[in-house]
């Protein structure tokens, strides 16, 4: 697998973090220093990151009781397809289940739930970072007919994309990759940096 370098530009786009332990927080917390609105859906989560939660419920629209299921790029598309062409009103363009709006800068929200087929809709990015195999294989799933762009943490095989050791001095960011193979090396390259 050959994979092309790139930085993106995330600001107040809307990202999914599966999973709620230390990996999750990190990559959240990169996300939300990047700028993007981020969503994290878990049971439970670390300190760091329930001091920056939004909880779900405080939002009726984002409550995943009520929510939408299914990706406008699945199956369940053609059903829609077809009620437009009946003249039926529209289903609303935009975020998926678990996203609402902008956020206050720094803060993330928290879907309190483990993760379910469908919640992938909407979203630009989403990172698994979560040790349990069937639930990443379902987020792979997911994100794929969804057409979102994936990485699992640990898991380069169900990866879109990878995330490097970054050394980052304000406007100079320097990005080392090992492609998946040794991230104990490029984390070793970062600290000589």
């Amino acid at each position: 697998m050959s994979f092309y370098p790139i930085f993106l530009n995330l600001e107040a786009r809307p990202c999914l973090v599966v999973g709620g332990g230390k990996v999750a927080e990190r990559k959240a917390l990169a996300l939300v220093k990047a700028g993007a609105d981020v969503t994290v859906v878990s049971p439970t989560l670390t300190k760091a990151l329930k001091a920056l939660a939004e909880p779900a419920t405080k939002n009726p629209e984002n409550n995943p009781k009520t929510a939408k299921k299914g990706c406008k790029n699945s199956k369940n598309s053609k059903k829609d397809e077809k009620s437009k062409a009946s003249g039926s009103p529209e289903k609303p363009l935009g975020p998926g289940p678990l996203h609402v709006g902008p956020l206050h800068v720094g803060k993330i929200r928290h879907i309190k739930r483990n993760y379910k087929f469908g919640d992938a809709e909407g979203y630009n990015l989403i990172i698994s970072a979560t040790d349990n195999l069937g639930v990443n294989r379902l987020v792979h799933s997911d994100a794929f007919e969804c057409g979102v762009l994936l990485n699992v943490a640990d898991q380069p095989g169900l990866c879109d994309f990878i995330l490097p050791s970054v050394v980052d001095r304000g406007a100079l960011k320097v990005a080392i990759s090992t492609s998946g193979k040794s991230p104990y090396l490029a984390a070793a390259m970062r600290e000589m940096l």
